[in-house]
């Protein structure tokens, strides 16, 4: 049996060498000395070469397969040059060499940016902040990747930071449950949301911490332990308010029970995943160049116009005939597709939306002079009668003027993560307002902090200090207005949020929520925080367009 070099110091039989070298076979590039990473490179090269010289046999398309997708992804997306340059020439040689190499369908980490037809290493880089370009070279030394909702959470470096430490903690730290055990959860928690993108992203992780590959055929084939989470998970992800002491006293006893350690452990990947779910739904990120939905062999441009066109209320691909929506309707999140050919359709929008320089003016004095006007709210709750604050809060929480339509059929699952769903109609519906659970009667600082720190230790510091950068980080601008305090506003923002969610604060006046937050905000913010039902292209441009990605 003929036998491939691998360019590496050993030899591999055909069977060994797919097996041993799939792992590892670009670690040598996860090197801070560019001298190795050179040596590294051109090992690469050679060996790649000699595949595409037996490109018909069995064993070079096994290894293409593996392999091809991720030199892709390093030709485009690396916060290194000399390897974008390296995998560039290694797809040139591979092209001349007569093997077929895909197209990227997704240049953009996102298709809701200014910058959608932009690399963010290639053309965007410029636009961000030293200190994010240090975080992503980390993070490509770390994982050979940096991931794309990485790249966006890039625009807020200090943000980034405190939130790769809590994210590195939980999922690759010291902590009470198994590696693959961590991802697996995270997979389920992503898939109540319908987040594709962070499913097939977990998928791999799972897979290289050696997850058991028969868990990612569906929850039958998973450990019951694992199965049990996924009532707890439901109600965390949708109506969190009905959790009750026996939902989580029924997870710690029996012969499949969590320790408290592993059972605080669970339900903090379950809620960070569900939180990651809705903001690359939120700001559609695109999915991985590596994955199936970033790639494929057609020529993109010659995709028929009805793969474009997703059903907005399900965030699934379908044709006209199966969609509720019109040609005029925005596309959905790509973070939420199936896997098939996702672009989305959304040049009309930067033609009628996104440049409104007049509006943009408009929208942005709008904000900073209802900031104004709310400093001046003189607001006391021993003044205020229970009724009228009962009033507020059950008016900021009010749908009835919202560009927001509650789907009409039930929702409709992709199948590659209908096989990590139970009860895959259960949803948002929103609490009673008398039923929200006032803040003083359980609070983070009071209650959650201490217990959650105590039974899963250094995990309650690192929340808080993302909880407290999350509220108090500001750029002090609106639209090109600087110096502008925007606290009223990301106050009004949390609040809501938390509203929404069931939870209540008597010291806070929710009359500047609807004050502060036109129909548009509120909208996308609801859209965004329930998670499961339209994430539309127009609805993020109506709010983004004089805010520059966040930065308020």
């Amino acid at each position: 049996m003929a036998t491939f070099q691998s360019g590496f110091e050993n030899g591999f039989g055909e069977t060994d060498l797919y097996e041993d070298i799939a792992p590892s076979f670009f670690y040598g590039i996860k090197q801070r000395d560019k001298d190795k990473r050179a040596q590294a490179l051109e090992q690469i090269y050679k060996t790649v070469e000699i595949w595409a010289s037996r490109k018909n046999e069995e064993v070079a398309k096994k290894l293409f397969v593996e392999h091809l997708p991720t030199m892709l992804r390093l030709s485009v997306e690396c916060p290194l040059e000399d390897v974008r340059t390296a995998f560039t020439r290694i797809v040139t040689m591979l092209k001349e060499s007569g093997v077929k190499v895909p197209n990227v369908i997704h240049p953009a980490p996102s298709s809701f940016s200014r910058e959608r037809l932009n690399n963010t290493f290639v053309s965007g880089v410029s636009q961000l902040e030293e200190t994010s370009s240090a975080i992503f070279v980390e993070a490509f030394i770390n994982q050979l990747r940096v991931p794309r909702l990485i790249q966006l959470l890039g625009y807020h470096p200090k943000y980034l930071q405190c939130f790769l430490r809590t994210h590195n903690f939980l999922m690759r730290g010291d902590g009470p449950l198994p590696y693959p055990d961590r991802h697996y959860i995270a997979i389920m928690a992503a898939s109540r949301h319908r987040c594709s993108y962070l499913v097939s992203m977990q998928e791999k992780e799972f897979l290289e911490q050696n997850g058991d590959p028969t868990w990612l055929l569906g929850l039958n084939h998973i450990p019951t332990k694992l199965r049990n989470l996924l009532t707890l998970n439901k109600l965390l992800a949708h109506q969190p308010w009905h959790v009750r002491a026996d939902t989580y006293k029924n997870l710690l006893v029996g012969p499949d029970s969590f320790s408290l350690g592993e059972l605080a452990h669970a339900i903090v990947i379950m809620t960070h995943y569900h939180v990651l779910a809705s903001f690359a739904l939120g700001c559609g990120v695109n999915p991985e160049i590596d994955t199936p939905q970033g790639n494929c062999y057609e020529d993109v441009s010659q995709i028929p116009a009805f793969c474009y066109q997703g059903n907005p209320a399900l965030g699934v691909i379908g044709s006209p005939s199966d969609s509720e929506v019109t040609d005029s309707d925005i596309v959905f999140s790509p973070a939420s597709s199936s896997p098939a050919y996702v672009i989305n359709k959304t040049e009309k929008f930067f033609d009628t939306t996104c440049v409104m320089t007049n509006g943009v003016e408009t929208s942005s004095c709008s904000l900073m002079k209802t900031l104004d006007s709310v400093k001046d709210i003189n607001f006391d709750p021993e003044l205020e009668t229970k009724e009228a604050m009962d009033r507020e809060f059950h008016e900021s929480r009010s749908v009835s003027d919202l560009d927001f339509k509650q789907p009409t059929s039930p929702l409709l699952t992709p199948q590659d993560l209908m096989k990590y769903l139970i009860d895959p109609k259960y949803g948002h519906e929103d609490i009673e307002s008398n039923s929200a659970l006032k803040d003083g009667e359980y609070s983070w600082e009071d209650h959650a902090f201490p217990l959650i720190d105590r039974l899963y230790s250094d995990i309650g510091y690192l929340l808080d200090e993302k909880f407290t950068l999350a509220y108090t980080l500001t750029y002090n601008k609106v639209g090109g207005q600087e110096d502008v305090n925007t606290q009223g506003f990301r106050r009004a923002i949390w609040n809501y949020i938390q509203a929404i969610k069931g939870i209540r604060h008597d010291d806070y006046n929710y009359r500047e929520v609807n004050l502060v937050l036109d129909k548009h905000f509120k909208t996308y913010i609801r859209m965004v925080s329930t998670a499961g039902v339209i994430f539309l292209y127009n609805n993020f441009m109506s709010i983004i367009h004089f805010i520059n990605w966040g930065k308020s």
